[in-house]
Formats: C-alpha cells, structure tokens, sequence
C-alpha cells in the first residue's frame, strides 16, 4: 500500500525517564547510577496508557538504572543501548544547583554562552555525549522496519541535545528542547537523517 497517509522511515519516541530522588533535590545527576523513586515509579508506569507508546513495536533504553526501570514499567521486553546514557557531569555529580555554579562559575559561564566543546569538570561536553547518542540512535533505527515505531528511554541532556539536531538549530539552544520526567518526543529517522515528526501528539 502507498499514498500520502503511509509513513515511511520509523518513528522514534523518546522518553525522558521517571523522577529519581536527585531530580527532586535538584541535584546534578548525569551517569550516577540511581534508581526511580517512588513519583517515578508512578510517573513511569502512566506511560503504558499513551496509545503511541503502547503501539510501539519495540522498547530500548540507556543502560543507566533509572532508565532501564522507566522501560521496563511498560510492560515489554527491553533492549539495552550503551550510548544513550545521560551526559558525564564529572565534577558536578550530586550537587545542588548553587552549590556547583559556586565552585565552578568559569564553567557555567562557558556553558551559557554556547555548551559547544565545553567540557563539565572532570567529565564530556554536550556535543561529545549528542555524537555517541546519535551513533546508537542511528544504529538502532537503521535496525527496525520501515514504517516501524519504537520506544526510546534515555535522558533530560541527551534528549535536548538530540531534538537540537533533529530541529537543526545550534546546540546553545537546548535549553528550549528539555522534558520533564517521563516527557517524550517524537522523531522520524528516514534515509539515514533526523526528523522532527509534526504529526505525532506528544503526551
């Protein structure tokens, strides 16, 4: 079957996972490995009414706890992906906001005029962790039938990082593309590039 109503390429949801209790204290929380708290929990297992989500045809996650327990709530076997783990925030790992900016203002200044090639203290740079989650998105979606939807878990940095390119717009404008727990959006990968995909809602 073919016309203009057929989807070609395959959607690709991505899903920020459920709350963890750093998230709450709003600490900087990149590849400590912790798990959901209990919202997350409940965040995480109200994804499986999203009739997009529970019509994917495949579910696949960052290899970091929070992540791999966001999937595995939807109820479906998941495919673990190295790559998709959230930025390395080195130095910064389980600080409170204030506290980090103070003992590093020569970063965050840095980072606020362009994150690009900027280093976190002691860990990797938006655009170093948006390749590695490019290459195994790429490999992923190059891996799936055409016309196929799956389910993506991953991070609040590396989502953000990835919708910038989809979006074709400069990474300093993350900021713009960032979820809440549990958020999603929905892109298309058709002849080896990143799409914005307008037709999908976006719970």
């Amino acid at each position: 079957m073919t016309g203009p109503d057929v989807q070609r390429g395959v959607t690709v949801i991505l899903v920020r996972h459920g709350q963890t209790a750093w998230n709450a204290a709003r600490r900087f929380l990149g590849q400590t490995d912790i798990g959901l708290d209990a919202v997350g929990r409940v965040q995480a297992r109200r994804l499986v009414a999203v009739p997009e989500i529970a019509r994917a045809s495949a579910v696949y996650a960052s290899p970091l706890r929070r992540a791999r327990q966001t999937a595995d709530l939807l109820g479906r076997a998941v495919t673990v992906v190295p790559g998709l783990e959230e930025l390395h925030q080195g130095r910064l790992e389980g600080l409170e906001v204030a506290e980090a900016i103070a003992r590093h203002p020569t970063f965050f200044a840095a980072w606020a005029r362009d994150p690009t090639g900027v280093a976190v203290p002691g860990g990797e740079s938006l655009d170093a962790a948006r390749d590695r989650a490019l290459a195994a998105l790429d490999a992923v979606a190059a891996d799936q039938p055409d016309g196929s939807s799956i389910v993506v878990v991953s991070h609040q940095l590396v989502i953000a990082a990835v919708s910038t390119w989809a979006y074709g717009v400069p990474l300093r404008s993350w900021r713009r593309y960032g979820l809440p727990n549990t958020g999603t959006r929905t892109l298309r990968w058709e002849g080896g590039r990143w799409r914005v995909d307008h037709r999908m809602p976006h719970p």
